[in-house]
């Protein structure tokens, strides 16, 4: 976490801090620690750090403090690079200049409380890189065999492996108390987490048998590590918080990768030290994780301070989405761009860039979902569009999401882009967004329990099947229950293949309930009459089942996919008119699409009575 200072006095008197400090600091120096800089003239000359470039147009006048980039026209003194470069404030890099020149700035709490707590600070950065070279050496003698063989099969190679510091932990409970020992460091091993205290003056190492990841602050201090058990559990172990580590303001990577993100204005944000180092090796480098815990507001700040746009990339499976959900708030607080890279199941950032490569990731980032709409899609995919019900559920989810996006314009295209696939109108999807609308719980006419009131129009459906104006899809669902009358056998495996409740109507859901509770080969007729109606039993009774249960499932399965691809037309038209951009990202879905239900209609293996399905009654 950064010093700030916050000034205090006149402007002539903030003024002489900064002569002081560029007077007793050599810019070329400070500015060689970022840059590798080569005499030219009077000047220095390097890459420029600041835009990619392959002949030094980065100068640098040591004797005025000054710089200037001929490639960007990126100029200033040394208090602008190390703003820049380090993403800070300028009472942020006046305290860190400050403190690189040895200087005292006034205003700054230097009491007793604070004089310690930063002594005990430097102790721990201390003891951190001890233990940090420890890891290392251990890793490449002996006791490191096991753990270089795991890392050669995750593919980390050796420039990695310096790059980030990767050491070992030997599995063993004092080695790394015997050597803090030894250079009389115990009791600071100990404040800085690396040991644990069982008795006064006696600890043993907290990270034993684990490949360990050492957490480096922009500033360039070790606070932390994290450790990955080869055996055992918890797989994951990181250091517990110190006056040094604050897990809220610490994303590990961020150091190796701040260059890349102010290069490349985008940030991408992993779980796992393995899916950054993973990334990072095949040339993403503007890639940072998060380490098991949830993205914060202070997380999001320091990468605002350098990226423009922010992707969230976590594992393809439920945990993953649970990520991405808790650092929700923080998300919606970014004020930058926030886009959600959606990964195959069972794939996360590491083995999906070992098997598809850079290019297949950098396909992901651009197929990636704005945050708003990520959040509507996963609202909407947990709704049962099949029903009335589940539609104003669908809807009941997505209004909070809808009434956050404060753009009217943005607004008014997700509620266009949210109705389509909800099956509702737009005018009565934005009147919920705003409000407007009375008893909005349900939206659905008032049910009453006396039957002269009633609306009857369901029950007329249900109790007349020999009325020609039926759907297409309420046909197939009578036919798949006459076939399951005949032969209630078979009730359990159209469960299997469609659901429980897959029907758009309650009352056939519940007879195909009765119909797999049975055992007999004749099913219960009572129960199958209060669900469907006595006169529809008698019909099945009196007729033949000329439709075989598998069948009619494909049928189902085929409407459904008719529906499905008609859901995605009319998306993809409102999106031509509207949204160009994602109108060309979403044929690829439709194509999907449309293979599917191609696949599915060669599935059939035997004619259906197209006589029956197609509109004569029965």
């Amino acid at each position: 976490m950064r010093r700030q200072y916050t000034a205090t006095g006149s402007v002539s008197r903030l003024t002489g801090i900064k002569e002081e400090i560029r007077s007793k600091l050599n810019a070329g120096d400070i500015i060689g620690k970022y840059v590798e800089l080569r005499r030219v003239g009077k000047d220095l000359a390097g890459l420029c750090p600041f835009h990619h470039e392959k002949t030094p147009s980065f100068h640098v006048d040591a004797t005025k403090g000054l710089y200037y980039c001929f490639g960007c026209k990126e100029g200033g003194d040394l208090f602008d690079f190390v703003m820049k470069i380090e993403g800070l404030s300028f009472s942020e890099a006046l305290a860190f200049l400050a403190e690189q020149a040895g200087i005292r700035l006034p205003g700054v709490n230097d009491g007793p409380e604070a004089i310690e707590r930063k002594r005990q600070q430097e102790q721990m950065a201390q003891v951190n890189m001890l233990a940090q070279r420890f890891y290392a050496r251990t890793l490449q003698g002996p006791e490191g065999q096991a753990a270089r063989q795991y890392l050669a099969r995750r593919s980390v190679n050796g420039a990695m492996i310096k790059r980030f510091g990767i050491g070992y932990a030997p599995d063993r409970w004092d080695a790394l108390t015997k050597y803090l020992n030894d250079a009389g460091m115990l009791q600071v091993g100990i404040r800085a987490g690396l040991l644990v205290e069982k008795s006064p003056g006696r600890a043993y190492d907290r990270f034993r048998g684990r490949i360990m990841f050492p957490f480096v602050g922009l500033d360039r201090r070790i606070t932390a590590f994290g450790g990955r058990a080869l055996t055992g559990e918890p797989k994951y172990l990181n250091s517990p918080e110190t006056l040094l580590y604050r897990k809220r303001y610490q994303l590990y990577g961020l150091y190796q990768a701040k260059e890349a993100i102010r290069r490349h204005s985008r940030a991408v944000v992993v779980e796992g030290y393995f899916d950054a180092v993973a990334l990072f090796q095949v040339g993403i480098e503007y890639v940072v994780a998060s380490c098991g815990t949830a993205l914060t507001r202070e997380h999001l700040q320091v990468l605002r301070r350098t990226a423009k746009e922010l992707y969230v990339c976590f594992d393809g499976d439920q945990a993953g989405r649970s990520a991405v959900s808790k650092g929700l708030d923080a998300l919606q607080g970014a004020e930058l761009p926030v886009k959600v890279v959606l990964l195959p199941e069972g794939h996360d950032p590491d083995t999906y860039v070992r098997q598809y490569g850079p290019a297949g990731f950098h396909g992901l980032l651009e197929r990636a979902l704005p945050l708003t709409e990520y959040l509507l899609e996963m609202a909407i995919s947990l709704a049962d569009l099949r029903t009335v019900d589940g539609r104003m559920r669908g809807v009941r989810a997505t209004l909070p999401i809808l009434r956050n996006v404060k753009s009217h314009v943005e607004r008014d295209a997700y509620i266009q882009r949210v109705s389509v696939r909800l099956g509702v109108s737009a005018q009565s999807l934005a009147a919920e967004v705003a409000g407007t609308v009375k008893n909005s719980e349900h939206n659905l006419p008032q049910q009453h329990t006396n039957l002269r009131n009633r609306n009857t129009s369901r029950d007329s459906v249900l109790n007349a099947p020999h009325v020609v104006n039926v759907s297409p899809r309420t046909r197939i669902e009578r036919e798949l229950l006459h076939s399951l009358f005949k032969d209630p056998s078979n009730a359990q495996a159209v469960i299997a293949e469609l659901g429980e409740a897959p029907f758009h109507t309650a009352a056939y859901n519940a007879a195909l309930q009765v119909l797999a509770r049975t055992d007999a080969a004749s099913p219960d007729v009572g129960a199958l009459s209060a669900a469907v109606g006595p006169d529809q039993v008698a019909r099945w009774q009196a007729e033949e089942s000329y439709v075989s249960w598998r069948e009619c499932v494909i049928r189902l399965q085929v409407e459904h996919m008719r529906n499905e691809i008609t859901l995605i037309e009319q998306g993809l038209s409102m999106l031509s008119v509207h949204d160009p951009i994602r109108f060309v990202m979403h044929v690829g879905d439709a194509l999907q699409a449309f293979r599917r239900w191609r696949k599915a209609l060669r599935d059939i293996n035997s004619p259906v009575n197209n006589r029956r399905l197609e509109g004569e009654v029965s």
